[in-house]
């Protein structure tokens, strides 16, 4: 491939940047056109027969030339300055080409391309298949260690109605409270009673935010301490092993906001960034929400 780039100077040999002329090309030798882009101007496009390599273009150069100029052997430079590409044939040679616009000197440049060794370049062509190893073991490549437990339904402090936000499986979803400590709570009933090994969760302002919990199953409390901050889903390990079909989770003071990442934004789509990047107006020292994105609850197997 080769890369050309064509300039219209002064007689300094300055480029002109305010010059946007149409400049025609024209191919001989072992080369494909593959031509530039530019942004589409006043100019009428010209494309004689006399510009073309026959049996040389690719379609794109033989066809109605786009907006934008792609294929095109004849397109405008933009500030006085353009790029085309030449790929080369299969068949090595010289590959000539020319550029003229009105009112300027033509320039004129030639290259020539050099067979290979391909085996050199590409070594699959070369490397011997080896198949001592049998075919591919039937059956899974990997086993499971935890299962999910499904949730059936949830009630909370505040908001029930919405409480399935929570685990919808929607990351652009969340459940929250109003702000107040004493509604800072949400009860998910569990498809089956079971030992709870881990509690995956998503909690809003991931990055930034640090919630203080208490988890409990049944009236049992099984986790206490502050959320890490994360780049999205953390993972929490019960200390205490007990079965059950309800987890409570519920908040037991102001979360801390401090971002932990820097400059690091995990998700670009705006809906989300605003769950990312959510931070209290007071700076959490006062307001008491807990706002769950997802949860998941999961056993060992």
């Amino acid at each position: 491939m080769v890369l050309v780039q064509a300039e219209v100077v002064d007689k300094q040999g300055r480029r002109c940047p305010l010059d946007n002329r149409m400049v025609h090309f024209s191919l001989w030798g072992e080369g494909r056109w593959i031509g530039g882009i530019a942004a589409r101007n006043n100019h009428d496009l010209q494309r004689p027969d006399d510009h073309r390599q026959e049996g040389l273009l690719d379609a794109a150069a033989t066809k109605n030339v786009s907006d934008n100029y792609v294929g095109a052997m004849s397109l405008p430079v933009e500030c006085g300055v353009g790029r085309v590409l030449v790929r080369t044939t299969p068949t090595p040679g010289p590959i000539s080409l020319s550029a003229y616009a009105d009112g300027v000197k033509p320039a004129y440049m030639e290259v020539k391309s050099e067979g290979v060794k391909s085996e050199e370049y590409l070594p699959q062509l070369t490397l011997k298949g080896r198949l001592q190893r049998g075919e591919t073991p039937a059956g899974s490549s990997y086993s499971d260690s935890r299962l999910c437990v499904n949730i059936v339904d949830a009630t909370a402090g505040y908001d029930p109605a919405n409480a399935n936000r929570s685990y919808d499986d929607n990351e652009l979803s969340e459940w929250k409270n109003d702000g107040r400590l004493s509604t800072a709570w949400i009860t998910y009933r569990l498809a089956e009673k079971t030992v709870v090994d881990d509690i995956c969760m998503k909690l809003t302002g991931w990055r930034l935010r640090s919630y203080p919990l208490e988890i409990f199953a049944d009236r049992q409390l099984i986790w206490s301490g502050e959320t890490e901050r994360s780049l999205g889903y953390i993972h929490i390990t019960p200390t205490r092993r007990v079965k059950t079909d309800q987890i409570t989770i519920r908040l037991r003071g102001a979360g801390k906001d401090k971002d932990a990442f820097g400059g690091i934004v995990e998700v670009a789509e705006p809906a989300a960034g605003e769950l990312d990047l959510f931070k209290a107006k007071d700076g959490g020292n006062t307001k008491s929400e807990l706002r769950i994105v997802e949860v998941e609850f999961l056993k060992a197997l």
